[in-house]
């Protein structure tokens, strides 16, 4: 197995969109769920413009947009639910 190493994120998502343009499959398209709550746990929209909060991406968390493919490999980085079975290659 082989693997390309990149310092920067922009270049791991050209990367990315190269290889997923090579699967023969329908892209699927993921959004975030992106919502602001107040200190007080109310939902409130006016503290921050949603557009923004879309454009953002921590190191570590996936796009506003997450493209996948039928066969394209992805790598969990935490087990988010062992009985569904989305863990990353562990038990």
């Amino acid at each position: 197995m082989k693997g390309i190493l990149t310092p920067l994120n922009k270049d791991v998502d050209f990367l990315n969109s190269i290889a997923l343009d090579k699967i023969r499959s329908p892209i699927i398209i993921l959004e975030s769920a992106d919502t602001v709550f107040s200190s007080d746990g109310l939902q409130n929209d006016n503290l921050c413009p949603i557009e923004f909060l879309n454009s953002l991406t921590p190191s570590g968390m996936p796009p506003h947009e997450l493209k996948l493919k039928i066969g394209a490999p992805v790598i969990l980085l935490r087990n988010l639910n062992q009985k569904e079975g989305l863990v990353n290659g562990t038990d």
